[in-house]
């Protein structure tokens, strides 16, 4: 099964070494990017990154909401948010990236 997603939201990664120079700096874009996310209508958002970071903004590991990674990732590095209550409620599967999101080197 496939979870239904939406593409509108475009990730920057976060190299462990630009963290500790623009700390400040990506935790205000990581939090505007989670109410951006709300205001726009979005039930969750779901990463792949650092396992100390993302936690500290409410990001739990993926698969304790029955959510897989269609590629084999350590599993504390791919992680969710429920924007809504409940969003996860009935929706156990693998996500599906975009065929775009294959073409990354």
């Amino acid at each position: 099964m496939n979870l239904e997603t939406k593409y509108d939201f475009t990730a920057y990664t976060i190299k462990k070494e630009e963290e500790k120079d623009h700390k400040q700096i990506y935790e205000e874009l990581i939090k505007k990017g989670i109410d951006k996310a709300k205001e726009l209508g979005f039930d969750s958002i779901i990463v792949l990154g650092n396992k100390d970071y993302y936690p500290k903004f409410g990001f739990q590991i993926a698969s304790k909401c029955d959510i897989k990674c269609p590629f084999e990732v350590p599993d504390e590095v791919f992680m969710a948010i429920e924007l809504t209550e409940k969003a996860f409620e009935g929706k156990a599967g693998t996500v599906k990236y975009p065929d775009e999101f294959n073409e990354i080197e």
